[in-house]
């Protein structure tokens, strides 16, 4: 039996056919905590993109993000960075930042490339 990781607890219980409480005390035996189960709090994620977490949760409410277990998924933040770009303020976040979010997506050119087309002209 394979299970996906990015599972939810509820799927991991019933195919093991367990309760989701008997799956957390066994995580939480083994040491595992919530943060290392996969995804982004709603705190994170606005501590991320600057902006305040009522906005990420405007953006949960309205299904524009996804989450799983409570935790906003990877695969729904990279579909919103796509599909959404405007909504993110890309000049106003830190460098390191910014190429994360080219790296879950977001349809961004790289500084360098800025730099190199800026130069030619």
């Amino acid at each position: 039996m394979s299970i996906d990781s990015n599972a939810s607890l509820a799927l991991i219980a019933e195919r093991l056919n367990r309760t989701v409480a008997a799956i957390r005390y066994r995580l939480w035996e083994l040491g595992y905590k919530a943060d290392s189960l996969g995804g982004y709090k709603v705190k994170e994620v606005a501590e991320m993109l600057l902006v305040p977490p009522r906005r990420v949760q405007h953006w949960v409410q309205k299904k524009e993000l996804l989450t799983k277990g409570g935790r906003i998924t990877d695969s729904s933040l990279s579909k919103f960075f796509r599909s959404r770009p405007e909504k993110i303020s890309y000049e106003k976040l830190p460098s390191d930042m910014r190429r994360w979010l080219r790296e879950m997506g977001y349809p961004a050119v790289e500084e360098d490339s800025k730099a190199m087309v800026a130069g030619k002209r």
